[in-house]
């Protein structure tokens, strides 16, 4: 009799070791992460009437989470941007001649995956020497690659500027998001 009392108690001891030794402990608690992080194309020239594509940016996403959260990048989930503090940017001298710029997100054979014509009437309500492209496209086009961040894990951004009629020097293109990732 004493040893079919032993027997459920070795059984439910052996389950409880083999699902503890099963979990993943590396896993971290669900958390959330709020960060704003910019992608800058700076000191472009553009000769008029030419394109330009200036270098392909690269951002990891441990490189854009907060110090204290880096090690939880594998395992963000997803991410919800603030639209009011999310937008592209255009400075520099001349830019009211520029014809079209276009922000691509690649994939990883540099193949754009999204592509945004940013809207070049947008002025800077605080700032007239400026483009500030906050509209609904461009913030749809801002979440996408903060979707994309989320679920590759980095992402690939170019720019590409027609310039109008005169030459443009020291241009700066900055695509800013502010995002809550989670895992």
């Amino acid at each position: 009799m004493k040893r079919l009392a032993f027997f459920p108690s070795l059984l439910a001891t052996l389950m409880i070791v083999l699902c503890s030794c099963s979990k993943d402990d590396n896993t971290p608690p669900p958390g959330t992460d709020t960060t704003a992080f910019n992608i800058i194309f700076s000191n472009i020239s553009v000769l008029k009437n030419y394109q330009a594509t200036p270098p392909t940016q690269s951002k990891q996403l441990a490189d854009i989470l907060t110090y204290a959260n880096k090690d939880k990048a594998p395992y963000v989930k997803s991410v919800e941007i603030q639209l009011s503090d999310s937008y592209i940017t255009v400075e520099g001298s001349g830019f009211e001649t520029l014809r079209n710029i276009t922000v691509n997100l690649l994939d990883s054979s540099s193949k754009p995956v999204y592509s945004y014509n940013v809207n070049l009437d947008s002025v800077s309500p605080s700032d007239s020497s400026k483009v500030k492209d906050s509209t609904n496209p461009c913030v749809t086009f801002l979440n996408a690659v903060a979707n994309y961040l989320a679920t590759k894990k980095s992402i690939n951004m170019q720019i590409t500027l027609d310039a109008g009629d005169q030459d443009l020097m020291g241009l700066t293109v900055t695509i800013h998001t502010n995002a809550i990732f989670s895992w």
